[in-house]
């Protein structure tokens, strides 16, 4: 990471988070794209910039100037409501993100993230969505018809492509 932050001159710099399946097998059903709700983060073998929100917490560092920039991360938005999805450090990634700032993958800043048991069950990725929701309505600082009529053709959307399968 610091080579990227040093190489590139980035803002933020995001490593690559692979799933670590110790625990249990990696089930039939699991496919790639379901790899975020897990933490995982993998872009391949090069460095590149990336859009802001990007990078997972499980293997993001800030510059200096970021801090210096934005403050403090915004607490309250996973809390004892929310556990189960990320949502602090997305909300101040895309506050990063809004003020201009820039962000790097780095490959080789490999973190292997160990999948409980407990989370390869339909009731987590359930509760997974739901807390994804919570943070994303909580980071709004205004929800608005449009943005509930977005969310409602999202929800439909993805409705019909994941509960119908």
């Amino acid at each position: 990471m610091v080579d990227v932050f040093r190489e590139y001159d980035a803002d933020v710099v995001g490593g690559r988070v692979k799933l670590w399946w110790k625990a249990v097998d990696k089930p039939e059903w699991f496919e790639s794209y379901l790899s975020p709700i897990l933490a995982g983060y993998d872009h391949g073998e090069e460095i590149k910039e990336v859009g802001l929100p990007g990078p997972v917490g499980a293997n993001v560092a800030f510059h200096r100037r970021v801090y210096e920039t934005l403050g403090k991360f915004h607490t309250a938005i996973q809390g004892d409501d929310n556990p189960l999805y990320r949502g602090n450090e997305v909300e101040y990634l895309q506050r990063a993100a809004d003020a201009g700032f820039s962000g790097y993958y780095a490959p080789d800043a490999l973190v292997y993230h160990w999948v409980s048991p407990d989370r390869i069950k339909p009731d987590f990725f359930q509760q997974a969505g739901r807390g994804y929701g919570y943070s994303r309505v909580q980071m709004k600082d205004t929800f608005g018809s449009y943005t509930a009529c977005r969310s409602i053709v999202g929800f439909l959307y993805l409705s019909a492509l994941h509960g119908l399968g």
